[in-house]
C-alpha cells in the first residue's frame, strides 16, 4: 500500500488492513504481527483520546500546513469510519472467530471482545498467543514505587504522657510488588511537651526542658492481606531510631529504639492507579532514654493519612487497555 510504503506500518494502517481483508472475505493473520498487542492498547488509550475530542473542521487558511486541528479532525474522522465499518461487518463474521473479535474490538464493544479471546475457541489463533504472552509478562510485577506525605496524630502512653499528644507529618517512600510492601519513614512530631521535663545537658548539669522535637525515622515491612478492587488492606512491622532535641542550642540527641506494629488502607484512584489516598493505626513500643533524667520511655499510637503518587510505570495502561 502507498500508505505503507511513505509512512511505515502504523496502528491506523493495521486497523485498515484488518477491516479490509475482512470484507473482502480475504482475512488471515498474516495481516499483522506481534505488534497488534500495542495496538489494542493504543486504539482506546485515555490520553489518545483526551486529544480527539472532535471533529473539529480544518482551517481553511491553513492551506498546506497541517495544524493540530487538522490532525484532530482527521483522526476522529477515521476512527468514525472504523467503528461503523466495523457494525456493518459484524453480522457477517462467523460466531467466535478472530474476524468478530476485531469487529466487536473496532466497533467498540472491547469488553465482548476480550471475554471471547479468552475462550477455547481463539485459543490456538496467532492473537491468542501475543495477547496471553503480553499478560504473561505484566502478572510479573514489577516493584511499583509510592511516593506519600502523611499527617495525624501521635498519642504518647506510659511515661510519655507527660509529652502530651502531638500532631505528625511524615514522608514515605514505598515499594509494592505483588502483595509485599517494604517504606521508609521520616516522620516530625514539632511542638513542645505538655509537662517540662530534666534533661542532663551536654555539661553534665540538669535542667528542665519543654522542647519536644522528636524525629522517626524507620523501615516498615509489610503484606497486602485483603485486595478488592481499587482496596487494599494491609499489616506491617517496623523498627527505627527515635530521637528527640531537647535544646535548640546544644547538639543533644535524646534517642532510642521504636519498634511498632500496624494495619492500613489504601484506595488507588486515577486512570492508570497511580494516585494513593490511605490511613495507617500503628502501635510504637518506645525503648528508654534520657539517662539521669525523667524517663521518657514508655509507648504511644499514631493514626496517620496518607496522599501518594505512584508512577505505574506503563504497566497498568497496558493491563487497562487489554481488559484487565
Amino acid at each position: 500500500m502507498a500508505w505503507e510504503e511513505s509512512c511505515g506500518q502504523s496502528e491506523p494502517l493495521v486497523r485498515l488492513k484488518i477491516l479490509a481483508s475482512i470484507w473482502d472475505d480475504a482475512f488471515t493473520e498474516k495481516v499483522y504481527d506481534s505488534r497488534i498487542v500495542d495496538y489494542l492498547i493504543w486504539r482506546y488509550d485515555p490520553n489518545r483520546q483526551k486529544n480527539i475530542t472532535g471533529p473539529v473542521k480544518p482551517s481553511e487558511a491553513s492551506g498546506d500546513v497541517a495544524t493540530d486541528s487538522d490532525y484532530t479532525f482527521y483522526t476522529a474522522s477515521f476512527d468514525t469510519f472504523t467503528t461503523d465499518l466495523a457494525n456493518q461487518l459484524l453480522p457477517h463474521t462467523k460466531p467466535e472467530s478472530v474476524e468478530q473479535f476485531f469487529c466487536l474490538f473496532y466497533s467498540g464493544e472491547t469488553d465482548v471482545a476480550f471475554e471471547m479471546l479468552h475462550g477455547r475457541t481463539l485459543a490456538s489463533s496467532d492473537l491468542r498467543w501475543y495477547y496471553q504472552r503480553e499478560m504473561n509478562y505484566l502478572r510479573k510485577e514489577k516493584p511499583r514505587p509510592i511516593f506519600s506525605f502523611t499527617s495525624g496524630v501521635w498519642k504518647p502512653e506510659g511515661d510519655l504522657l507527660l509529652v502530651g499528644d502531638h500532631s505528625q507529618f511524615s514522608f514515605l517512600v514505598s515499594l509494592r510488588k505483588e502483595q509485599w510492601i517494604a517504606r521508609i519513614v521520616l516522620e516530625v512530631r514539632p511542638g513542645r511537651s505538655a509537662h517540662p521535663y530534666l534533661v542532663v545537658n551536654t555539661e553534665g548539669n540538669t535542667e528542665f526542658s519543654d522542647r519536644w522535637d522528636n524525629i522517626y525515622l524507620g523501615l516498615e515491612l509489610g503484606r497486602e492481606m485483603i485486595k478488592f478492587g481499587s482496596h487494599s488492606v494491609d499489616g506491617f512491622v517496623g523498627i527505627g531510631y527515635d530521637a528527640v532535641m531537647p535544646f535548640w542550642d546544644e547538639d543533644l540527641l535524646l534517642g532510642t529504639v521504636n519498634a511498632n506494629a500496624g494495619f492500613g488502607y489504601r484506595f488507588f484512584a486515577g486512570e492508570s492507579r497511580q494516585w494513593v489516598l490511605g490511613a495507617d493505626y500503628r502501635f510504637e513500643a518506645i525503648g528508654s532514654r534520657n539517662s539521669g533524667g525523667t524517663g521518657l520511655s514508655g509507648g504511644a499510637t499514631t493514626l496517620r493519612f496518607s496522599v501518594g503518587f505512584s508512577p505505574d510505570l506503563g504497566n497498568g495502561r497496558r493491563r487497562d487497555g487489554l481488559g484487565h
